[in-house]
């Protein structure tokens, strides 16, 4: 599966409108348009809301970097962010995993199905002002199921 089909495979990006920008080796970046809904206060986005685009930008550029095209699932196992400043306007959120970290999970995930990986996140508001920073950790694994709709997928644990 392309990049652009894994985001469109997920319901949650899909109904918060998140974007594909750009794809590029080790790197992904998403769009979230700013919409109404997402206001804490008139004019400031929900910090929810950014962590959305930064944790989509993350799983994304896991996804894109090491599984593309493998049946695999992206497990977000934790994540460390600071906010910077409140965000306005549209979002960008970019993903970016180091080539030898990356070249090393390649690796791994051809081998044994398992891969895990920390990668870090940018998102910047309309003004290309950063409002996050952040690292997301995710195991990369094989799904040893198939889940039905409403049922499991434990992801290969």
């Amino acid at each position: 599966m392309r990049v652009d089909e894994e985001l469109a495979s997920i319901p949650y990006l899909v109904a918060h409108g998140l974007e594909l920008v750009e794809v590029v080796d080790g790197r992904v970046r998403v769009c979230l348009r700013f919409r109404p809904q997402m206001e804490y206060r008139p004019g400031i986005l929900h910090g929810g809301s950014v962590y959305t685009v930064a944790e989509a930008a993350a799983g994304l550029t896991a996804y894109h970097t090491i599984a593309q095209g493998a049946d695999a699932v992206m497990l977000l196992r934790g994540a460390t962010v600071r906010y910077l400043r409140p965000a306005r306007g549209d979002m960008l959120g970019s993903g970016q995993l180091d080539p030898n970290v990356a070249a090393q999970a390649r690796a791994s995930f051809a081998q044994t199905g398992k891969a895990d990986v920390m990668v870090d996140v940018l998102v910047t508001d309309a003004t290309a002002t950063p409002v996050m920073e952040g690292g997301f950790r995710y195991a990369v694994r094989v799904p040893r199921q198939r889940a039905t709709r409403g049922g499991l997928d434990d992801g290969g644990h």
